[in-house]
């Protein structure tokens, strides 16, 4: 691609046909590509967060069960609702997840040499 010279306008004597997708089977093809694409990558990275994961949320779950077991319903409340924060914020933080964005697009009519 580096070779070849792009113009913002199509060549002379040429016509485009409309495109047979929509712009919701294109994102769906597009993502669907992405996919398969990612599915063969190495994925040891997600096993070991998910582990991590796993033993962080054991930690949390160590530390206030103890505490949820509180006669006092206030306290109680308000120790749940620290647990439960305390735990979104571990699997945010831990959960393997692949974030995808669109940086830049276009739509490119490539033709063969002369």
């Amino acid at each position: 691609m580096a070779s070849i010279q792009l113009v913002p306008r199509l060549p002379e004597n040429v016509s485009i046909e409309p495109s047979d997708l929509s712009i919701a089977e294109g994102k769906d093809v597009l993502e669907q590509r992405l996919r398969d694409k990612i599915s063969t990558y190495d994925m040891d990275w997600a096993e070991a967060a998910a582990e991590r994961l796993r033993d962080e949320l054991e930690l949390i779950d160590a530390y206030y069960q103890p505490l949820l077991n509180d006669s006092d319903e206030e306290r109680k409340q308000e120790i749940l609702g620290q647990y439960e924060a305390r735990r979104s914020e571990i699997r945010w933080q831990y959960e393997p997840r692949i974030v995808v964005s669109v940086v830049n697009y276009g739509i490119f009519h490539l033709r063969s040499p002369r």
